[in-house]
């Protein structure tokens, strides 16, 4: 038998039944609004959903699961804050009703584990549409295989044991101080894997647009899009700080508390994940308009449709940057100054001469002589 001394301080309620179902659903439901606006201006602008698109309805879907579970089971936790304040008395209806909801707990970890990486690879599959070289690829494989590993690990170190075990054990071996501090161990670890697995992913975008020469204002909103993710972060560190405070006393992690902030977390995760679609609808538009006699079309969620470039057409100057030798083979980028009054420095290698040849013969017979005929396509992305 433990000891007075070696149990832990039991959980109290810090957030009422209302507020938490009423924030739950909030949460799910904005970024089910902002969800349906991605979607909208992908099927505008691409005329179809992509990977990363399905990635971020998988992931609002599981939050929507797990409001869903909420709503049915919260019941059980405030019965049990009940009978530690002594509203209510306890009984044996208590002890098979709350048996029944602890092993939810395994399953809320898993849907809100499991939607943030959703949310990550989703960026993931996003970003690797941006760059290409095989450092980038390299790169880009060696942090996919991190986060994965990353979301393993925080599946692997939920504490089964005092959710799936007989209701007795749990009672007597779950509130010891030790199983406590071991909880509260891993939910620290889990929270550093979150962060440093978004730091990791922001390390993409920001190569790409640390190599790429293009005017400051239009890095700068870049920056700003991709980094929308940090956002996520700070929530993540503010979850874990609110939840366990600066209190040097060892007590059980209240669940209102914990997973009324990851419901929060989830939701903002899965917002921050469909912001960036609101550049790629400016863009478009604004091509649109530019753009409207010119032929071809291009992918407006190609990393030079997010910056905003023009396409470069017959007549345009070129011209080597400042600094640079007057060689196409040594050059980093080409000046390129259009007919609008904005000049855009664009990478070298994507720029091409294309130079197309129309060949016709006749018959030695026929009245007309052999031709041809030679046109310069000008200067163009491919």
């Amino acid at each position: 038998m433990s000891g007075e001394s070696d149990i832990a301080l039991p959980a109290v309620e810090r957030v009422s039944q209302t507020t938490f179902m009423a924030i739950t659903w909030t949460a799910t439901w904005f970024s089910f609004l902002m969800l349906v606006m991605r979607v909208a201006i992908r099927l505008r602008t691409l005329r179809k959903l992509l990977a990363d698109d399905y990635l971020v309805i998988a992931a609002w879907l599981m939050l929507l699961t797990s409001a869903s579970l909420w709503q049915d089971r919260i019941g059980a936790m405030y019965w049990m804050y009940d009978i530690q304040t002594g509203e209510r008395p306890p009984s044996l209806d208590f002890i098979d009703v709350y048996g029944r909801f602890l092993p939810l707990v395994v399953a809320w970890n898993i849907l809100f584990y499991s939607c943030l990486w959703a949310v990550k690879f989703s960026f993931m599959l996003f970003f690797r549409r941006l760059g290409d070289g095989v450092l980038s690829k390299v790169w880009w494989w060696a942090v996919m295989v991190l986060t994965a590993i990353g979301w393993v690990a925080c599946i692997a170190d939920i504490d089964w044991g005092c959710s799936l075990s007989e209701i007795t054990f749990i009672m007597q071996h779950c509130i010891l101080k030790s199983q406590v501090q071991f909880d509260d161990r891993t939910f620290y670890a889990n929270m550093a894997v979150d962060v440093v697995t978004d730091l990791l992913i922001l390390t993409i975008p920001f190569r790409i647009l640390w190599n790429v020469r293009i005017p400051f204002k239009k890095k700068a909103l870049l920056l700003g899009v991709f980094s929308l993710t940090i956002i996520i972060m700070v929530v993540a560190i503010i979850r874990v700080a609110l939840v366990k405070g600066i209190s040097s006393e060892v007590r059980v992690s209240s669940i209102d508390w914990l997973y009324f902030w990851s419901n929060i977390e989830a939701g903002i995760a899965i917002v921050v994940a469909c912001l960036a679609s609101f550049r790629q609808l400016f863009v478009y538009n604004k091509e649109s308009q530019e753009g409207s006699g010119r032929s071809g079309r291009r992918n407006p969620w190609s990393l030079r449709s997010l910056m905003g470039f023009t396409r470069l057409t017959k007549g345009s100057s070129i011209r080597p940057l400042q600094g640079t030798e007057d060689t196409w083979g040594s050059g980093r980028g080409v000046h390129a100054g259009s007919h609008d009054s904005a000049e855009h420095i664009v990478p070298l290698e994507s720029v091409h001469v294309k130079q197309s040849f129309e060949v016709t013969t006749s018959d030695s017979n026929s009245a007309t002589t052999r031709k041809v005929k030679a046109r310069n396509g000008g200067y163009d992305y491919i």
